[in-house]
C-alpha cells in the first residue's frame, strides 16, 4: 500500500510540474519564435519527402516473405512472426510465391 501511495504522489507532482509547464508557455514565457520553428520544421518536412519519394520509387510494391514459406505477404500479416523478408512484388511472383489468403497482398 506504501508503495502505490508514494506512485499517486509522484504522478501528482508530475502533472503539476506539466500543468505549471503549460501555463508559462501559453503564457508566452517560453514561446519559440516563427524563425525557430520554420529551422526545425524545414528539415523534417524534407525528409518526410525524401522517403516518400524512395518508397514511391517508379511505383515499386513491396511484399514481404518468411525464410521458409511459399507465400508473399502485407507488412502486418500474422504469418511474419518469426521471420519478414521485404522483397518486390514482382521478384516474389518470379520466384514462384502465391498471395497469402489471409492478408491479401496485391497481386
Amino acid at each position: 500500500m506504501h508503495r502505490f501511495r508514494t506512485f499517486i504522489l509522484i504522478a501528482l507532482a508530475c502533472l503539476l510540474v506539466v500543468g505549471v509547464s503549460a501555463v508559462a508557455a501559453s503564457a508566452g514565457h517560453h514561446a519559440q519564435s516563427s524563425d525557430q520553428k520554420a529551422k526545425f520544421s524545414a528539415p523534417v518536412s524534407r525528409t518526410i519527402q525524401l522517403s516518400a519519394a524512395m518508397s514511391a520509387k517508379k511505383g515499386t510494391t513491396y511484399v514481404y516473405i518468411t525464410k521458409t514459406g511459399a507465400k508473399y505477404h502485407r507488412s502486418g500479416c500474422r504469418y511474419l512472426a518469426h521471420s519478414k523478408i521485404k522483397k518486390t512484388l514482382k521478384w516474389a511472383k518470379s520466384h514462384g510465391y502465391k498471395p497469402c489468403r489471409v492478408c491479401k497482398p496485391p497481386r
